[in-house]
């Protein structure tokens, strides 16, 4: 199935993409909150550190799915479908030996949790080392599905990616509350809820990419030794990426269970899980790029890629600055109706992430466009570069100002690599300058940004958000004085036409229709 560029799809796949983050955020959150209730801060830390393990040990599946996703839309661009069957064969190779490793070693882990994590309560302990023989299962499956993502992703079927993301999270949610009820609160229905979700969209990815593209099956005859060597040589790179982004992700819950406590681990966990919502509409928009700029590069099209940095980044700008303006005066009412009054503490670690990850979310574009135009070395010094400095600050500060300093540690080297060395070198590989990028990607977005934060303060100051009900009106209101300010000053001239053109489009049909 040839792959194609199109505005359209475009639009199409950050949607489904939104889609499918809104239902993970709501589906998060609702969880995170029901499970805290049912179970307590001090017994939920011991879960909050199995998650962070499990960032980690996703680095088990090598990180091909990123050099699956860029080689499958160069080859789909050409339509080159053995090369494509090649990819997905010599990479299952890999993947299959990866997901017996992860199953021996977090069945391994089942059996050291409680030396690991002295100081977790005794009966939460037991529990987590039951949910991490589910876990074990769980993750094979998930490195198994890495490919079939892979090739979904450079094929652009983000939508249907994205349908199994929300039916597998439905599926997770409900196991959790149907055991919880039927069984008794226990911290081992969570592993049990991750296998079940791991289980139905392997097996649901399976079904459809053969439906999409009946090449993509394993045969032996199709593993090659240079797809396995093409896959390397990126992959290669990308577990580094991978490895850094999972420390800094990762390593603040960890760290404040074994140098502050467990309910410490819970509200870092917390902040920083809703700093990430916030930003994950950026993200999943900035990685739709990923593939756009592998075919685009393929193709020579020189003039498209430079459009699409530059449109790019003011759309990924406008929901980043937009998004950190919003959450910094939202962030403590929504803490308080989230997981409790006081949490001053969690809300500070927000800010912190907050303003450390604002950079990632302006320039997602601009590092989507150095990752698919293959651009490794310069990405892997500047990933290594940021969590060697951000580790050592993070133990630092972390002795003097508890998890606000541990956050501040891990954010800092984000800042400077965020905002120069990303757009610098996007800049050097696609030839825009960088005055031009940042003269016609920053201002409008930055400027909608300053009157959203005006506007959510004083409406804060003069209705306060003391019930769920009030806080969800509030940003309901915001979200519409987004959508005005983006169509009318922060969205580029071009994309601002489209819309229009669309909505007239639409109108002048449905009065076409009415009469």
């Amino acid at each position: 199935m040839k792959s194609q560029v199109t505005v359209k799809r475009t639009v199409f796949n950050i949607a489904s993409q939104w889609g499918s983050h809104v239902a993970s955020i709501a589906v998060g959150f609702f969880l995170i909150g029901y499970v805290v209730a049912q179970v307590g801060a001090e017994h939920y830390g011991g879960w909050a550190s199995i998650i962070s393990i499990i960032g980690y040990l996703s680095l088990l599946d090598v990180s091909m799915s990123v050099a699956i996703q860029h080689y499958v839309a160069r080859f789909a661009a050409k339509d080159e479908k053995d090369n494509i069957a090649a990819i997905f064969s010599s990479a299952y190779i890999v993947y299959g030996a990866t997901a017996v490793v992860a199953l021996v070693v977090w069945v391994i882990l089942s059996m050291t949790y409680s030396d690991i994590f002295p100081k977790i309560p005794a009966q939460a302990a037991v529990e987590c080392s039951v949910a991490l023989r589910w876990v074990a299962l769980a993750m094979f499956f998930v490195i198994l599905n890495y490919p079939m993502q892979g090739m979904l992703l450079g094929l652009q079927w983000h939508s249907v990616r994205n349908t199994i993301e929300v039916f597998s999270l439905l599926v997770r949610a409900g196991v959790v509350v149907v055991a919880f009820r039927l069984f008794g609160v226990s911290l081992s229905h969570l592993g049990a809820a991750l296998f079940a979700a791991s289980l139905s969209r392997f097996t649901l990815n399976l079904i459809t990419l053969r439906i999409i593209e009946p090449c993509a099956r394993f045969r032996f005859s199709s593993v090659s030794r240079s797809a396995i060597r093409q896959l390397f040589s990126f992959g290669g790179h990308s577990i580094v990426w991978n490895l850094c982004k999972t420390v800094i992700r990762e390593t603040g819950p960890i760290i404040a269970t074994a140098l502050l406590s467990p309910a410490a681990a819970t509200y870092l966990y917390i902040a920083t899980r809703l700093a990430s919502a916030a930003g994950t509409f950026v993200i999943t928009a900035g990685e739709v790029f990923v593939p756009i700029a592998s075919s685009l590069q393929s193709a020579g099209d020189v003039r498209r890629l430079q459009s699409a940095l530059i449109r790019g980044t003011r759309f990924c700008a406008l929901l980043g600055f937009s998004a950190a303006a919003v959450l910094i005066v939202f962030g403590r009412p929504l803490l308080d109706h989230w997981v409790g009054p006081g949490q001053t503490t969690t809300y500070l670690v927000v800010v912190v992430v907050t303003a450390g990850m604002c950079g990632i979310w302006v320039f997602r574009v601009a590092l989507s466009i150095l990752v698919g135009m293959r651009t490794l070395w310069p990405l892997t010094i500047m990933h290594s570069s940021r969590v060697v400095l951000g580790l050592i600050l993070a133990f630092v500060l972390a002795r003097f100002w508890g998890a606000v300093g541990l956050a501040a540690g891990l954010m800092i080297p984000l800042i400077p690599t965020s905002f120069v060395w990303v757009p610098f070198y996007a800049c050097r590989r696609t030839g825009v300058t960088m005055s031009t990028l940042f003269a016609r990607g920053l201002p409008g977005p930055l400027g909608a940004a300053v009157v959203l934060a005006g506007v959510a303060w004083a409406l804060k100051r003069v209705w306060p958000p003391d019930t769920v009900w009030i806080l969800v009106s509030e940003c309901a209101l915001m979200l519409l004085l987004f959508a005005a300010l983006a169509l009318l000053w922060g969205l580029d001239g071009a994309s601002r036409s489209l819309i229009m053109d669309r909505i007239r489009t639409r109108l002048a049909g449905s009065r076409s229709g009415g009469v």
